[in-house]
């Protein structure tokens, strides 16, 4: 598909060169596809750019800036104008401008994003350069280019969604085996076993921290039978006797009163799937449906209200 420019930048404009760096995980800013390695990346293929005189108009561009995502995080989930970096530079590119990125997804996983932002970018006449596509940089205003960079991002997506199926079929099986499935680690537990740092687990299993049991008991009985706010229950001396295990927030009563909203809700509904293993279960889906089947059916205290103080 081919896109009509409508939108020019001034006739003594002098066309900027942007370049664009992301990870996906925590792991890639110290080694693989760090930031570093596609800042190196990048800067040596505008300099060979710079050398190709079928391409005056990125001959005479000047390099503006690097636009580095601050933190990992997914560009499956997050388009390019929801990262903190790639909304500045959408905000801040000019028409005829350019924009220079590493590989393919590490600007887009998500065909519709790709779509979009092409779009955007043509009607601006800015250029998009990818550094390396299976070898070959690639120029999606070229022609046929454009064409193959849109089947590589269909590509890029399948993966994205194979490597998201992998990872579910990965948390089951160790949610059947009885040990932590993967992600943080909730608040009121601790993990056991497994290697330190690793929020996966790698084989540990959850257990409650100590404090935790008795908290929520009564922090359920106080709610139940007095029905005052959880603002109010942490002030009867909650508070102080949490923040000796977990960081509370004791200067803000609100948010320390939204903890032990979790704590109930949570209590609440593993007590009513019988107490089962910690490990065993999607704490997530387990007070959703707790929480679904309290608004429909009501509770033993008649009461279904999310008062978190």
């Amino acid at each position: 598909m081919r896109y009509k420019q409508f939108k020019f930048s001034p006739p003594d404009y002098v066309p900027r060169i942007h370049g664009y760096c992301r990870v996906s995980h925590k792991g890639q800013f110290d080694k693989g596809n760090s930031v570093a390695d596609q800042e190196a990346r990048i800067k040596q293929y505008v300099e060979l750019r710079r050398l190709d005189s079928n391409d005056p108009g990125f001959q005479k561009a000047v390099f503006h800036r690097f636009w580095k995502e601050p933190y990992a995080q997914s560009a499956y989930r997050h388009e390019l104008r929801q990262r903190p970096a790639g909304s500045k530079m959408l905000a801040n590119i000019q028409p005829s401008d350019y924009i220079v990125v590493d590989k393919l997804d590490r600007m887009f996983r998500n065909t519709l994003d790709f779509l979009q932002c092409r779009q955007y970018f043509a009607e601006r006449g800015v250029g998009l350069h990818f550094v390396n596509l299976l070898g070959v940089s690639f120029d999606t205003s070229s022609t046929g280019g454009g064409m193959f960079v849109q089947m590589l991002a269909f590509m890029a997506e399948m993966e994205s969604d194979r490597i998201g199926d992998r990872v579910v079929s990965a948390r089951k099986q160790r949610m059947i085996a009885g040990k932590h499935s993967g992600g943080a680690v909730p608040f009121f537990c601790h993990l056991v076993g497994g290697k330190p740092g690793k929020k996966s687990g790698s084989g540990g299993k959850l257990d409650f921290r100590p404090w935790a049991i008795e908290a929520m008991k009564k922090i359920v009985h106080l709610k139940d039978t007095t029905g005052v706010s959880f603002e109010k229950i942490g002030k009867g001396g909650l508070y102080e006797q949490l923040s000796k295990h977990m960081r509370v927030p004791l200067d803000n009563r609100r948010a320390a009163g939204f903890i032990l909203y979790k704590l109930y809700w949570f209590y609440k509904a593993w007590e009513d799937a019988g107490k089962p293993d910690i490990n065993t279960i999607k704490i997530t889906d387990l007070v959703r449906n707790y929480r679904d089947k309290v608004e429909r059916y009501g509770d033993d205290d008649g009461s279904t209200d999310a008062d978190s103080g």
